[in-house]
């Protein structure tokens, strides 16, 4: 299965499929939040500090880069992370794979993260 096959933009306009798109656009931006948040929270408990470290802003930034989707495929809800190149593949599938837990209120069952391209292996984990 392709992950990245589906372009919202050339689905037919009507009313019903503009919601659903922009439903789906919300619930993609609200997983990579979530992600992004508890990455700060816990650096925030390790540093004791409430100041963006460097490494938030660096993630931060890297986030913003990657192409995130939500699919569904045997009723299992997989977020599906696409990175930059592949040394961003590696640093996104450990950050997202540490607090994928903050998926689960958004009913994701798996992660998906790849580079572009197929280059390197697709990682792939189930949230529990």
């Amino acid at each position: 299965m392709s992950y990245f096959s589906v372009d919202l933009n050339s689905r037919p306009t009507s009313d019903h499929s503009k919601s659903e798109g922009l439903a789906h656009q919300q619930l993609e931006n609200a997983c990579r939040q979530q992600i992004y948040a508890a990455s700060v929270r816990q650096s925030n408990l390790r540093e004791n500090s409430t100041v963006l470290s460097e490494e938030n802003s660096l993630v931060a930034t890297l986030f913003a880069q990657c192409e995130w989707n939500v699919n569904t495929d045997a009723d299992i809800n997989t977020l599906a992370i696409q990175c930059p190149d592949l040394n961003s593949n590696l640093i996104v599938f450990e950050k997202v794979m540490r607090y994928a837990g903050a998926l689960k209120a958004f009913a994701i069952g798996k992660v998906h993260v790849c580079s572009p391209s197929n280059q390197g292996t697709p990682k792939d984990f189930r949230v529990d």
